[in-house]
Parts: C-alpha cells; sequence; structure tokens
C-alpha cells in the first residue's frame, strides 16, 4: 500500500524538481523527505486493522498526492495556463492509453494461462491471477505511463493541441448530462420549497456529483474557449457557476441538518468541506471568469492535505463529535460518572436514545475500534466486548437496539456460546463443516462428496435439505427459555444448550450453535443469522 503512495509522490517531487535549477544536494534532500514521509506513514498510519478509520486517511494521502501530481510543475508558474492544461491533458489521455495496454496485455496473459492450466492440468493457484494483475499494473502500466511523460514543461505553453473527439464528448456528452443532473435538482428544490419540507440527506451527494461534472467539463473545454466560435463556453461557464449557488444552500441545509441531528461523521466531515471549497470555487469563477484554473487541484490538494491530521482533522473531528453525543446520552441515563461508565440501575432513556447510543457505539467500532473507549472503563477492555453489543451490556446494563427494530415493542436477542476449552466428541459422524453467518433466507451450501447439503434459516427454524429431503430443525427452544426470564443477551450459553440434532432417511445431522440473533414481538421470533459447527452422517 505504502509502494502505492510511493508511485505518485515520487513522480510529482521529479517533476517539479526538473523545472528548478537547484543544485544536487537540494534535489536529493527533497527525494530523501518523499522517503521519510513514506517511511512516517508506514510505521504509525499504514492501514492494518479491520477498522475504516486509517483506510480513510490513507484515502486522503493518496488523493492529496495524486493532486500533486497535476500541479507540481507549477507551484511557482503561475502565467503558464495553457501548460497546466497540456500537461494535465497529456497525463489523461497516457493514462487511458496505459490501462487499456495494461488491460489488454492482462487478459491476453490470464487467457494464456487458463489454456495451461486446462490443456496440461498444471493446478496454477486462483491467486496467481490476482498476482499477475498487480504485476502489470505495478510495472507494466507504471512504465508505460512514465514513458509519455511530457519533457518540457515550459514548453508546452506554445503547444495549442487539442483533440477534437475531446469537444466532442464534452459538448454533446458531459453537458448535457449535467443539464439533466441540474433540472433535476432544481425540481427537487422547487418540490421542497413549495412542501416546505426538510432535504432529504443524501442529496448532498447528488450536488457533489453534478457540481464535478460540471467543472470538469468546463476544464476539458478550457483551451478552446476563448475561440470566437465558442462563445457558448463562457456563457455556459457564468450560468454554471451562478446556477450552484442554490444547489450549495441545499447541500448546506441537507448537511447541517444530518449533522445537527446525528453529529459529525467522516463522510458528513467531507461533505461539509466540500460545501464550502465549492462555494469559494463558484465565488472566485462568478467574480473573476479569468481566475486560474490551477486553483481547483491546488486548493483540493491543500484541504485533503490539511484534513489528515491535528484536531481539525476528519478522523480526530469525527470521534470528537461522536463521543460527546454518546457522553450526552449516558450523562441522561445516569451511566457516566465521574469520568466512568456504570451500568444502568434502573432504564430511564426511551428505547430510541439506546438505538441512538447502539449507533454511535458501531459507528466508533467500525471507525476507530470500541479501545477508544478505555480511559471512561475502570477496567481493561477484554476482547470478547469488543462488540457493541457485547460492550452496551457488559458495561452499560442495555440491550443492543438495531436500526431496523424501530422504537416499538420489538425485542432484539443474540446468545453465543463458547467451548471454552472443551472437547465435543464427533463420533458416529462422517464430516464436520464450520457455517459462518447463515443468514435469513440465504441458503448456505456445504459440499461432500455424496451430494450438497443446503442450509436456510426460515422463520424459526433451520432447514436441512439433502438428496430432495428436507428436515425441518426448531430453534424457538433454543430462544424461549432466555427470553422468558427477559434475559435477550447472553454471551456465555452452555454448548448443551445450544446444540440441536435431527435425523432423515439419507442424512444424520448435529449442530453446534455459536451464535444466533434476530427480533422477537409478541411472543413471535424473527432469525436473522447464525453461525455453526455441523456434523454430518451419510446414510
Amino acid at each position: 500500500m505504502v509502494s502505492a503512495l510511493g508511485i505518485p509522490l515520487f513522480f510529482a517531487l521529479a517533476v517539479f524538481i526538473e523545472d528548478q535549477e537547484w543544485e544536487p544536494i537540494r534535489r536529493a534532500a527533497l527525494q530523501a523527505s518523499g522517503f521519510l514521509v513514506l517511511a512516517v506513514f508506514y510505521f504509525f498510519w499504514l492501514p492494518n486493522t479491520d477498522h475504516s478509520g486509517p483506510y480513510y486517511r490513507y484515502s486522503m494521502f493518496n488523493a492529496a498526492v495524486h493532486l500533486l501530481v497535476a500541479v507540481a510543475p507549477f507551484l511557482f508558474l503561475n502565467n503558464y495556463r495553457n501548460a497546466f492544461w497540456q500537461y494535465n491533458k497529456s497525463l489523461f489521455l497516457r493514462f487511458i492509453e496505459s490501462m487499456i495496454y495494461s488491460v489488454t496485455l492482462y487478459v491476453g496473459l490470464a487467457l494464456a494461462i487458463v489454456a495451461l492450466n486446462y490443456l496440461f492440468n498444471l493446478k496454477i493457484d486462483e491467486k496467481f491471477y490476482a498476482h499477475l494483475w498487480f504485476i502489470v499494473v505495478g510495472t507494466f502500466n507504471t512504465w508505460f505511463f512514465l514513458a509519455g511523460v511530457p519533457q518540457n514543461i515550459r514548453g508546452l505553453e506554445q503547444v495549442y493541441d487539442y483533440p477534437k473527439g475531446l469537444k466532442v464528448f464534452t459538448q454533446f456528452i458531459l453537458i448535457p448530462l449535467l443539464t439533466i443532473y441540474l433540472i433535476i435538482l432544481y425540481l427537487y428544490l422547487g418540490k421542497i420549497i413549495l412542501q416546505w419540507d426538510l432535504p432529504r440527506g443524501g442529496v448532498s451527494w447528488f450536488v457533489i456529483a453534478a457540481s464535478t461534472f460540471g467543472i470538469l467539463s468546463l476544464l476539458l473545454v478550457y483551451p478552446i474557449s476563448e475561440k470566437n466560435e465558442n462563445t457558448w463556453i463562457k456563457t455556459y461557464a457564468r450560468y454554471f457557476y451562478l446556477a450552484l449557488f442554490p444547489l450549495i444552500m441545499l447541500m448546506a441545509f441537507a448537511i447541517g441538518r444530518r449533522i445537527f441531528d446525528y453529529g459529525i461523521t467522516v463522510e458528513r466531515y467531507f461533505v461539509l468541506i466540500f460545501t464550502v471549497w465549492l462555494s469559494v470555487i463558484a465565488v472566485c469563477f462568478t467574480v473573476n471568469p479569468k481566475t486560474n484554473i490551477k486553483i481547483i487541484p491546488l486548493s483540493l490538494m491543500l484541504l485533503f492535505a490539511a484534513t489528515l491530521f491535528g484536531p481539525w482533522g476528519a478522523l480526530e473531528v469525527s470521534k470528537s463529535s461522536q463521543m460527546s453525543r454518546l457522553k450526552k446520552y449516558l450523562i441522561a441515563g445516569e451511566m457516566f460518572k465521574s469520568g466512568k461508565l456504570n451500568k444502568a440501575t434502573a432504564l430511564v432513556l426511551s428505547k430510541k436514545d439506546v438505538m441512538s447510543i447502539s449507533s454511535i457505539l458501531q459507528y466508533l467500532h467500525s471507525t476507530y475500534g470500541l479501545e477508544i473507549l478505555t480511559p471512561w472503563l475502570s477496567e481493561e477492555l477484554k476482547p470478547e466486548y469488543k462488540e457493541p453489543s457485547a460492550f452496551l451490556w457488559q458495561y452499560l446494563g442495555l440491550k443492543y437496539v438495531y436500526p431496523y427494530e424501530g422504537v416499538d415493542d420489538r425485542q432484539s436477542f443474540y446468545f453465543g456460546s463458547h467451548l471454552n476449552g472443551e472437547v465435543q466428541t464427533i463420533s458416529g459422524f462422517d464430516y464436520l463443516s464450520e457455517v459462518n453467518n447463515l443468514h435469513k433466507e440465504i441458503p448456505q451450501i456445504i459440499k461432500i462428496a455424496p451430494g450438497d447439503v443446503i442450509l436456510t434459516l426460515k422463520g424459526e427454524s433451520l432447514r436441512v435439505a439433502f438428496k430432495g429431503e428436507e428436515m425441518t430443525i426448531a430453534l424457538r427452544p433454543l430462544i424461549e427459555p432466555s427470553s422468558d426470564s427477559n434475559q435477550w443477551y447472553n454471551y456465555d450459553v452452555p454448548i448443551e444448550k445450544m446444540t440441536v440434532d435431527a435425523e432423515g432417511k439419507n442424512l444424520k445431522v448435529k449442530v453446534f450453535i455459536t451464535y444466533i440473533q434476530g427480533v422477537a414481538a409478541a411472543k413471535e421470533y424473527s432469525l436473522g443469522s447464525l453461525a455453526a459447527r455441523v456434523l454430518l452422517k451419510v446414510k
């Protein structure tokens, strides 16, 4: 992953140095700084967990260095606007060309290997194809792309080559599509004004897509915008940026409302940042249509770089916002005292509030890991309680409320079992299989020599099908004893109480359930998913 960052980073440094009249030691120092940046990223910020936070930071850094490639040779060249466009046009077209060559090469080699595998029975590991792809993209594609990079950057100012196909594509494909998007968004804006309704949160992404399309379209036709026969470009550009202002207000209101109701997440943070950035760009090009187009990638690069780290960064702001929301709910529920979590002695929170707490914990878990809540605990966070539902029950005495439950009288349940070092006998059976995450009404197949065994979770039972015969294993008896005593969450049910079996004409089955979860309402149970170890004996 660091190598993937190094390619654009060192390319950007190389094209920047090429235009500078620096002594060798200064050039070497700048290249060394690139190695230092990658080393720091490798040892401190390289994603190596199941949490998404580090991957957000990696994506931001990746976006920043790719944008740096677009502006690196022109950081100190302000009067080379045509050269800037020609340079980026060359990179764009060379990238497309290199990808066509790379995909063709990969498909050809892959088909050759498939032929060898089939004709000579070589039994080549399927992972080889993934390795081949990374070799082609990482080596051939990179070399081919670099071979077409312009050499004389300043000399591009005198190059006026413009692909006719690019104008046709922009004028007759991109701009009509953009117009359709803008009309749809304005119709929606009119609807919410007439109905005096709140905009839907997802409208922000449509505004982002439309504005991105529009800016890209105008950048593609930038070199020919001054020609007399293309006066429509200037007119379109002026009205496009003016048309953005109502949509920016719509986006700002939509994201502002989401943040007010649910706090800041990484995604909302970037929508908010993009809203501010788009406002600035729209003002710049409305007030001064001759604004240097370099400001677009340069400002985006600086934004991505600035939001990587620090208390103003995306991850820190998001974490602070969600932990503040969580703390507010816990204080209201009398579960946060003297800086520590306390189990609820009496439930004073509504089910809606508990659902909000559950949602916040799920977000913190998926983005950062619940280890960030360790300062709030009176003891070390044990591995078995690092899942949101287990954490909620163990440290707060609350039952996890899933979003699909709503706030009515439905009740979620979760029962889990652990072998805890116990040995289970498998005598009398031919096969042992592990079934992970068997979801409701989505069949899962266990392949054995005599035929396929198909498991399906339906209603309150587990269906087992084999050779035209179907057995139904009732799972309600496993749930009822705990639900009757109002113990909807139990993470340490004895394995013998989570074991069921069935026997038919063709197959004998024994199932050790390691977890089962779902929703109960009015003594009716809807199973959501389970995991189990399955023993099979074919008769």
